[in-house]
């Protein structure tokens, strides 16, 4: 377990390391952009909970590699290194949640996750204290067992693309894209900039109902003390990514162009930047 202030130095570093590509320091950055960040660099930070340390390094690797069984296969993905999972946000819940009891760090465990174990288990009284690495990597395997019908890692959309459906969960197609904003925490944009949650909707209802497929969607954030829109920037569908133009003012949409993402770059299919126009929204 590690406490938040020395969570944040490790996402900190990541961030910062990897904002410099976007041409302005947002606080967060185009999806994926710190995969490659090395936690090690780290060790040494002083932080309020004390100097980071190599141990605490790989506590963090750990958690950005996903779990993985006994013989070392990935269960499932990691957290990107600039995720926010400690319980910062506006909904206090994270995948590494901590609170202080009694003096001691104590874990706090992830709202979905504990109920889920029990559906698993069939015991609503289950203790999370008692789960064990074993029991943990088998409760994940009966999970997959029994809810395989749903599973919704399939790259293959071909049924929903001949029913007609439209969609946001791949790259830029004719009936599935896959819109990527940091910081909006689950669309109440509040880290932002990003859609809100009716944006999205808006867009799919008019890309299904009037065949007008969505280029861009505006992102937001929003300061609920001061109780206004701070910042606006274009949320592009994936690989490409809005990066300030280092003019005018980066609260506003028009301050930006439209690039392609250094993480998307593979899977841009030869899509170069200068062929793109000026994002103007």
């Amino acid at each position: 377990m590690l406490e938040p202030a020395k969570l944040r130095a490790f996402r900190r570093a990541a961030v910062e390391e990897c904002d410099g590509p976007h041409g302005l320091e947002y606080g967060d950055i185009a999806p994926f952009g710190t995969r490659g960040f090395d936690p090690a660099r780290v060790v040494g930070t002083v932080t309020e909970a004390g100097e980071i340390t190599a141990a605490d390094a790989e506590v963090v690797r750990t958690i950005w590699d996903g779990p993985r069984t006994s013989t070392g296969e990935q269960l499932w993905y990691g957290l990107l290194p600039s995720t926010e999972s400690w319980a910062d946000g506006s909904v206090p819940v994270g995948l590494a949640a901590t609170q202080e009891i009694d003096g001691e760090l104590t874990p706090v465990p992830f709202m979905v996750a504990e109920p889920w174990f029990k559906w698993l288990l069939r015991d609503p009284a289950w203790d999370w204290r008692t789960l064990t690495f074993q029991q943990f990597e088998e409760l994940f395997a009966q999970g997959v067992e029994e809810f395989a019908e749903f599973a919704g890692d399939d790259p293959d959309l071909s049924r929903v693309r001949d029913r007609g459906g439209k969609g946001g969960e791949a790259e830029t197609s004719d009936f599935v894209r896959l819109f990527i904003s940091s910081g909006d925490t689950h669309g109440f944009s509040y880290f932002g900039p990003g859609p809100h949650l009716a944006t999205g909707m808006a867009a799919l209802m008019e890309w299904v109902e009037e065949g007008r497929a969505p280029e861009v969607l505006i992102g937001e954030t929003y300061d609920p003390a001061a109780g206004k829109v701070t910042m606006t920037r274009p949320v592009y569908p994936y690989p490409l990514v809005a990066q300030y133009d280092g003019e005018g003012d980066p609260t506003t949409p028009r301050a930006t162009v439209r690039a392609v993402s250094p993480d998307g770059q593979r899977e841009a299919d030869g899509l170069a930047r200068t062929a793109l126009p000026r994002s103007r929204p």
